[in-house]
């Protein structure tokens, strides 16, 4: 069983908060309130992306705080348009704060560099992968999911846009086929909105809601996401 600090991931449905706004701290505390049980930093979406400002954010927020995952998500993958060597630098001053990172595949140029530093300090690497387009067939998600692997991921991130119910029960059958690779598995979009619910109880490690802005097309409020997963969860 895998771990993100102190939360054990794979037991059962685990809620990540997507953060976008530095000055946000609103939401970490309706987070914590709403039930969220992990907090993502989107630092490309952070309007002042000075290092310093963000480290002394993360410090300010740590203690007490829940376990954080900190992506620079790349302009291919939804993010922001940073250069390399920018989002490389901000890795670099954010890994020893938080509990993971979250990186893309894709992300060739600066990828090595920041699974080793993460592995170094001994976090939990999310290696990703996002297509806002299309969910592929499944034998290219799977040599994806096996790239991942081979690249040094801890967990496997696959978040596809689902444009027909049969591309939402294809990423099912791979979630449940790789499960026990540590697999997070989404599909976007309105059709791809119920894997949200349900794929964390067939083996997707985590789901990830909003407060007040979504970060990815079909995805739920924190609150609407907890109630539906404890509606569920009881059944």
């Amino acid at each position: 069983m895998i771990k993100i600090g102190k939360v054990k991931l794979g037991k059962t449905p685990k809620i990540c908060l997507t953060l976008c706004n530095i000055k946000d701290r609103n939401s970490i505390k309706k987070a914590k309130f709403q039930g969220a049980d992990l907090l993502e930093l989107r630092i490309d979406q952070f309007q002042n992306l000075d290092e310093k400002d963000i480290i002394k954010f993360i410090r300010g927020i740590r203690k007490g705080c829940l376990p954080l995952i900190a992506t620079v998500r790349s302009k291919r993958e939804g993010g922001r348009c940073l250069s390399d060597t920018k989002r490389l630098r901000l890795f670099k001053a954010v890994i020893p704060l938080v509990d993971a990172v979250d990186v893309e595949l894709s992300s060739r140029k600066i990828l090595n560099e920041v699974v080793k530093k993460a592995h170094h300090h001994q976090k939990i690497v999310i290696l990703s992968y996002h297509n806002f387009k299309k969910t592929p067939v499944n034998e290219v998600l799977e040599k994806i999911i096996k790239k991942i692997k081979s690249q040094g991921g801890d967990i496997v991130k696959v978040s596809t846009f689902a444009k027909k119910k049969e591309d939402v029960i294809r990423l099912l059958e791979i979630t449940l086929k790789y499960k026990d690779k540590n697999i997070i598995a989404i599909a976007m979009g309105k059709i791809g909105a119920v894997s949200r619910v349900f794929f964390p109880f067939i083996g997707s490690l985590l789901t990830y809601g909003y407060v007040d802005t979504p970060s990815a097309p079909g995805q739920f409020s924190l609150n609407v996401l907890r109630e539906e997963i404890k509606r569920f969860d009881s059944a």
